[in-house]
């Protein structure tokens, strides 16, 4: 018998602390080779972060040198002063061009100005003459109609060059078209009398 014989669960209990004992290196070798894989990948950046760093300086010392060869003033010590006198002159020039330029834009402003006054003086008469004729074109077509109507006259108003339309005779009954050409040379006195003939 052994000597377990007295708790049945003894013997297995033993034998499952062993388990968990050798589970438990198994564990702590994984996180060992975990530690040392990132221990290696850690090493392996810096490695590489060296060689960047080394390469940086590298071409930061290139562009010192460039730097400095570029630095040395190749022109004479009185470059400087034609220069500024250079740009002096220039300056002088723009400020007169400037001078005429403004002189330009103020006439231009001026002829905007009359511009603008007669617009609104054209726009004065236009409102005059549309209130003229919105007033008296109705009174004017009033009395050309009671005129129609007496004299039984109809106008012909196609034809600019002539004078022209229908007598509509209330005795016979006849319509006598009539024509007066070249009205536009005729006085009105004279208009009238042919006018007057054919009625």
């Amino acid at each position: 018998m052994s000597k377990h014989s007295s708790d049945p669960f003894a013997e297995h209990l033993s034998i499952m602390k062993s388990l968990y004992h050798e589970y438990q290196r198994r564990d702590e070798i994984e996180s060992l080779r975990s530690v040392e894989m990132l221990l290696k990948e850690t090493m392996d950046v810096q490695n590489l972060r060296k060689e960047q760093g080394l390469i940086l300086i590298k071409n930061l010392s290139c562009s010192v040198m460039d730097l400095e060869a570029l630095s040395v003033y190749p022109e004479s010590q009185n470059f400087h002063q034609k220069r500024i006198e250079a740009l002096q002159k220039d300056g002088e020039a723009t400020a007169g061009a400037l001078i005429s330029v403004e002189r330009e834009i103020k006439m231009h402003e001026d002829q905007l100005l009359q511009v603008a006054e007669r617009a609104r003086n054209a726009m004065a008469r236009r409102q005059g003459l549309e209130r003229t004729v919105s007033t008296e074109e109705p009174f004017l077509r009033h009395q050309l109609s009671l005129f129609a109507h007496i004299s039984k006259i109809t106008w012909k108003l196609d034809r600019e060059e002539s004078v022209a339309g229908t007598v509509s005779d209330q005795k016979s009954g006849d319509l006598r078209p009539f024509d007066v050409p070249d009205s536009q040379s005729l006085s009105q006195y004279e208009l009238v009398n042919k006018l007057w003939q054919v009625l």
